[in-house]
């Protein structure tokens, strides 16, 4: 039989958690705009944002190749991203992650809520490429294709910003 306190916390914790997701989700970051028509893509590595929305990601898994264009991510640990449902989820290189993803008044625009993931102790250069990984994934506010591959953005401080570039992964085939 359960101890009525440990059903207590459980639910208490499980309220917490979902109040925190409803906050996110409500709440625009301030630097998201509206404008009457998306932005074109602004120089050689912009990616086109027109009248893409989050369900073309669905169905597939997408690795990550870039952290920016001329930056390309390690072959190892393989970082993947899959959307279905309004949620994004993959391995973050080492852990499981998932977080809620919205779009935003434009096309191309999205809002990504917190990340929960898995905690598993990763060796260093694992753990490194997750942190990167998580929070530029935290900081997306655009998303569109260049080339082929996805590209999601996060805004600059004090300019541009970076633009992480996905493959779609080619699934493997039964023997």
């Amino acid at each position: 039989m359960k101890h009525p306190d440990s059903s207590r916390r459980f639910t208490g914790s499980l309220i917490a958690v979902v109040l925190a997701f409803a906050c996110v989700a409500c709440a625009a970051p301030p630097d998201i705009a509206a404008p009457d028509k998306a932005p074109a893509p602004a120089g050689p590595g912009a990616a086109s944002h027109d009248l893409v929305t989050l369900d073309a990601l669905a169905g597939t898994t997408w690795v990550l190749r870039a952290w920016d264009v001329a930056e390309p991510a390690p072959a190892q640990p393989v970082v993947t991203l899959s959307y279905a449902a309004g949620r994004f989820s993959g391995s973050s290189g080492c852990n499981r992650y998932t977080t809620a993803v919205t779009p935003g008044n434009t096309p191309g625009e999205l809002q990504v809520g917190l990340v929960a993931g898995t905690r598993m102790a990763c060796p260093d250069a694992q753990s490194a490429v997750e942190t990167r990984f998580l929070q530029r994934l935290q900081a997306a506010r655009r998303f569109g294709f260049k080339s082929g591959q996805l590209a999601i953005s996060t805004p600059g401080a004090n300019g541009p910003g970076a633009t992480l570039l996905f493959e779609a992964s080619v699934p493997v085939k039964p023997q």
